[in-house]
C-alpha cells in the first residue's frame, strides 16, 4: 500500500511540473462537474412539485434551470475534456524526456547491449499510456467521492431517512 502511494505521489508531481496551471484548473472543473451532478435531480423535483401543484411559473423557472444546469455542465465538460488531452500530451512527453535522461544519465553504452536493461526500458516506455491515465483516475476518483458527497447532502435535504440509502450500494456491488 505505502508503494501505491509513493508512486502516486510521484505521478502527481510530475503531472504539477509537466502543466501545473491545466492540472490544477483541470481538477478543480472535474471536482466542480462531479459536485453538480445531484443538481439536476432538486431541479427535476422542484419541476415535478410545480406540475403537480399547476404552478406554471415555478416549472418553468425550474426547467430553465435543468437547462441551464445540463449546458452550464456540457461547457465545462468540453473544457476540462481538452485540457485533459492537453495535460495528457504534456505528461506523455515528460515521461518520455524523464526515460531520456535515464538512460542517457549513464556513461558508455553497455548497458544499451544488455537484453535485461533493454527489457526494463520497453517495458516503461510500453507502459507510459498506463502512467499518463493514472492522472485521470485520481482526478475521477476524487470527483466521484465528492458526488457521493454532494447526493448525501441533498438526500439528507429531503429527508435524513434516505442517507439510509447509501447503505445498501456496497452490498449491492459486492453481490455483483
Amino acid at each position: 500500500m505505502r508503494e501505491h502511494l509513493r508512486s502516486t505521489a510521484a505521478i502527481a508531481r510530475l503531472c504539477l511540473r509537466a502543466d501545473p496551471i491545466r492540472v490544477v484548473f483541470t481538477t478543480f472543473i472535474t471536482l466542480l462537474l462531479r459536485a453538480m451532478a445531484p443538481g439536476s435531480a432538486v431541479f427535476l423535483g422542484r419541476f415535478t412539485n410545480a406540475v403537480v401543484v399547476a404552478d406554471q411559473h415555478g416549472a418553468v423557472m425550474a426547467a430553465a434551470g435543468i437547462g441551464g444546469l445540463m449546458f452550464v455542465q456540457e461547457c465545462l465538460g468540453i473544457a476540462s475534456f481538452r485540457m485533459r488531452m492537453q495535460v495528457r500530451e504534456k505528461i506523455t512527453f515528460a515521461i518520455d524526456a524523464e526515460l531520456v535522461d535515464l538512460i542517457s544519465g549513464i556513461p558508455g553504452l553497455e548497458h544499451l547491449e544488455r537484453p535485461d536493461y533493454a527489457d526494463k526500458v520497453l517495458l516503461l516506455r510500453n507502459g507510459r499510456w498506463q502512467l499518463v491515465t493514472l492522472f485521470d483516475s485520481l482526478i475521477n476518483t476524487g470527483g466521484i467521492v465528492l458526488a457521493g458527497v454532494s447526493t448525501s447532502v441533498v438526500l439528507a435535504g429531503v429527508s435524513p431517512w434516505l442517507l439510509l440509502v447509501a447503505g445498501f450500494g456496497p452490498p449491492t456491488l459486492a453481490v455483483r
